[in-house]
């Protein structure tokens, strides 16, 4: 039987950096990163709210194709709406330096 290659990765390796990951809670802008980087995806578009964006959408495709359960899900999901609000409260403050 052939393993299935996800990222680079077999899916049994996926597998058990899937179990490891779940034992911690993702509490932190960098822990999403973390579980992110298991699947091959590094973020980085040179905006931290374009970095934010983007990681919700892949966070969102991740939970559809049905590789994390939905209590991960919402965790992270809830880490990157606070990091969003923050990068915004932050531009509104500042104003956007990059544009």
């Amino acid at each position: 039987m052939k393993t299935k290659k996800i990222g680079g990765k077999s899916w049994s390796s996926i597998e058990k950096s899937l179990e490891s990951a779940k034992m911690e809670a993702m509490k932190t802008f960098y822990d999403v990163q973390q579980f992110l980087k298991q699947f091959g995806i590094i973020v980085y578009m040179g905006k931290r709210l374009y970095d934010i964006e983007l990681m919700k959408l892949e966070l969102s495709r991740i939970y559809d194709a049905g590789l994390m359960d939905k209590l991960d899900y919402l965790e992270a999901e809830a880490v990157l709406r606070r990091e969003h609000k923050i990068e915004l409260d932050y531009i509104e403050k500042n104003g956007d330096k990059n544009l």
